[in-house]
């Protein structure tokens, strides 16, 4: 029986496409999601911190009650530090398909899903699942690598972020004693030394821990490249017409008013610039996400540009993740 696949080929040939543009509308709001995504985590993390010194400090609350305080602290940090990894792995996979490399997909997954967007959001969630029973270093080389962090976290740092995701586990599975999943997964790191000890969970070590997890994730953030930070409606707009044919005819410069990537507007001009029918569809089409008028005939559209043309996909990426301005 033949197996049929795809190959996932990404480059910038003009004879093959370039699956990165089938998102490029999806990372009109990057920035903004990764922004919040941090702001948020932190903001969480900071106020467990307070509700622990609060509960702790407190006459009103026995020793048991703030034991299991410090305990649902610890495994709800984890959970946030979890989520907010994996969030933003997820979303720069999604976004950025060529960070799936060479890969190939079945024909019949294509099918199950429906559409290449929503294989990619499969398959990034795939390979998160993969990674996340695994050891955290493992986990946070292919989240440094996807990101394109340049400059090194220090091993120590990782190893104890590892120590505290583990403690986490071993008070969820194990009711805080150890066991040879956890001497494994720590090794040097660990904090008692032999299996079936309780792991200490005094409130200083709850609060060290989540100080250390804030931190880790401000280093994370203050070392993402800019360009996936700043990443904007406006800023991706540009992009999608730099990368379409009305760029070699007309620059973005000569068809707008440009203060910067933020701020620009549409040149109050009655003309088509020499356009084609087929490249004046794709002139109504920014001329509908700048303005929301309604002038693009998407089915003529669709029907005469080729599907690996970059006006191709840059619409249908748009007709996915629809933004206007």
């Amino acid at each position: 029986m033949f197996e049929w696949k795809i190959s996932v080929i990404l480059n910038k040939s003009k004879n093959v496409m370039d699956l990165d543009l089938l998102t490029i509308a999806r990372r009109g709001n990057l920035g903004k999601r990764i922004k919040n995504s941090h702001n948020s985590c932190i903001t969480r993390l900071e106020n467990y911190k307070k509700l622990l010194e609060k509960i702790s400090s407190s006459p009103e609350f026995t020793d048991f009650e703030k034991e299991q305080n410090r305990i649902f602290t610890i495994i709800g940090a984890v959970s946030l530090f979890e989520s907010y990894m994996n969030d933003i792995l997820f979303d720069i996979m999604v976004s950025f398909p060529k960070k799936f490399g060479k890969r190939k997909f079945e024909i019949d997954e294509l099918r199950e899903q429906g559409s290449l967007l929503a294989l990619f959001e499969k398959k990034a969630t795939q390979t998160i699942l993969d990674l996340a029973y695994g050891r955290f270093e493992k986990y946070f080389k292919k989240f440094a690598d996807t990101i394109d962090i340049q400059d090194e976290i220090e091993t120590h740092k990782i190893e104890t972020i590892n120590e505290i995701k583990n403690t986490r586990d071993v008070y969820i599975h194990n009711n805080g004693l150890t066991n040879s999943i956890y001497f494994q997964k720590v090794g040097s790191k660990s904090r008692v030394d032999s299996e079936g000890k309780k792991l200490p969970l005094d409130e200083e070590y709850v609060r060290d821990s989540l100080d250390y997890i804030i931190q880790f994730l401000k280093e994370i953030f203050d070392k993402m490249p800019s360009n996936y930070k700043n990443l904007s409606h406006r800023r991706v707009f540009k992009i999608m017409w730099e990368k379409t044919c009305l760029n070699h005819l007309v620059s973005f410069e000569e068809a707008w008013d440009v203060v910067d990537e933020e701020d620009f507007c549409i040149k109050d001009r009655e003309t088509d610039y020499g356009f084609s029918h087929s490249e004046v569809q794709i002139y109504y089409f920014f001329k509908d996400i700048y303005s929301g008028t309604q002038q693009t005939d998407f089915g003529y559209l669709l029907k005469r540009w080729h599907p690996k043309s970059n006006e191709y996909q840059i619409v249908s990426s748009w007709l996915s993740s629809p933004f206007y301005l």
